[in-house]
């Protein structure tokens, strides 16, 4: 029976040293995404800072830091798609809404 456990755990273990490329990949292609959208919220409070015209949000807007706000939008929305969203889908209002939320409450 010994040799059929170590067996079956070398079995194991290769099998998922060859599909760890596959979420390698995956997460790297998460993680690109999450840069674009910290950047761009990086850009933005950067205009914010240049005097771009920005009234009604320009004020809450640069008080947390980009990644900060980025983690708590795509955390918002997951939740959102996860619990009330059709099909994997949500509703750009109520969304918008939620996430301000969340930033307005941190």
């Amino acid at each position: 029976m010994r040799k059929e456990e170590e067996k079956y755990e070398r079995f194991r273990r290769r099998r998922r040293l060859n599909a760890n490329p596959k979420q390698g990949e995956q997460a790297t292609k998460e993680y690109k995404e999450f840069l674009e959208d910290m950047c761009a919220i990086a850009k933005e409070q950067e205009l914010i800072r240049t005097g771009k015209s920005r009234q009604a949000y320009a004020p809450y807007f640069d008080l947390l830091p980009a990644d900060k706000m980025s983690v708590i939008a795509m955390h918002q929305l997951a939740a959102i798609v996860m619990t009330g969203g059709e099909h994997g889908c949500a509703r750009v209002v109520s969304a918008a809404c939620m996430i301000g939320d969340a930033i307005e409450q941190e």
